[in-house]
């Protein structure tokens, strides 16, 4: 069990010697780590910051608003570690690496990002059982299906779709019928990391707590001898999530506009 002794300095530090930086130079990098041979550059400058890629995967209007490094002012660690958080919450680049790259007291910034996959899919089965007064015991099974595109329209826009079908299964033996309820659904939801319209009206520093989401769904629900029902739903909206220093957290979500059409058609078994 050897032991040592540790012997911890406090150094204090003159300000006066302390050298300010400024902001110089953003150069970013989308797709970097893919294999680039054989392919053809493209530089793009936007708002000041400079887009290098090789595949054309993303848009560089996309990088200005979520880079936070305006050119010439003073540099401060939380301006980068903003960026840095930003960057990966978006969940289109797996790897997200920020180099600093000093001369004199201006600093330019490397941003390397790694994309993940674009697509990923995603399945699984469901049971449950049930008691119906008119249908009996019944068995139901469920199958779901997904699939999540990263970066939607080139913009690391989030889409995911998932399409469920379903069907009850038993019965009274009375009615010789096995299969009681069908029901198959789509839904389509697109996640923009940004408000889109009211960008303006929301201070610079909270508008990481805004997206704005589209959602589609559609759904057909037949239930034997009672009724068929037909569901769509369409809406815009704003997702806004913060959390507090106790841990807690606040999501609001508002929907302008929501629009839902139901049409329910009756089977003589549903009045009575």
């Amino acid at each position: 069990h050897p032991t040592a002794n540790l012997e911890i300095r406090l150094r204090s530090v003159d300000s006066a010697r302390l050298t300010r930086f400024y902001i110089g130079d953003v150069t970013v990098y989308p797709d970097y780590g893919m294999d680039t041979i054989g392919f053809k550059k493209r530089v793009d400058v936007i708002e000041g910051i400079t887009v290098i890629q090789y595949l054309d995967r993303f848009k560089p209007k996309i990088f200005p608003r979520n880079i936070y490094f305006p050119r010439d002012s003073l540099y401060r660690q939380r301006r980068y570690l903003r960026t840095i958080n930003r960057l990966n919450s978006l969940g289109t680049w797996r790897m997200v690496s920020i180099d600093p790259l000093p001369r004199k007291d201006t600093l330019d910034f490397a941003i390397r990002l790694t994309p993940a996959k674009k697509y990923s899919f995603n399945t699984n089965i469901e049971g449950s059982v049930n008691q119906s007064a008119v249908s009996g015991n019944l068995f139901g099974i469920g199958l779901n299906v997904g699939l999540q595109n990263r970066n939607f329209g080139k913009t690391a826009n989030i889409a995911n779709s998932n399409l469920r079908y379903g069907v009850e299964l038993g019965g009274r033996k009375e009615t010789g019928k096995i299969v009681q309820t069908q029901q198959i659904s789509f839904s389509h939801n697109i996640y923009f990391p940004h408000l889109i319209f009211f960008n303006k009206l929301v201070p610079e520093k909270d508008r990481d707590n805004f997206r704005t989401v589209f959602s589609f769904s559609a759904a057909n629900t037949d239930r034997r001898l009672l009724y068929n029902l037909a569901t769509i739903n369409g809406s815009w909206g704003y997702e806004f999530q913060q959390r507090k220093r106790s841990g807690q957290s606040i999501l609001v979500n508002v929907k302008i506009p929501n629009i839902e059409y139901s049409y329910l058609n009756k089977r003589d078994s549903l009045d009575t």
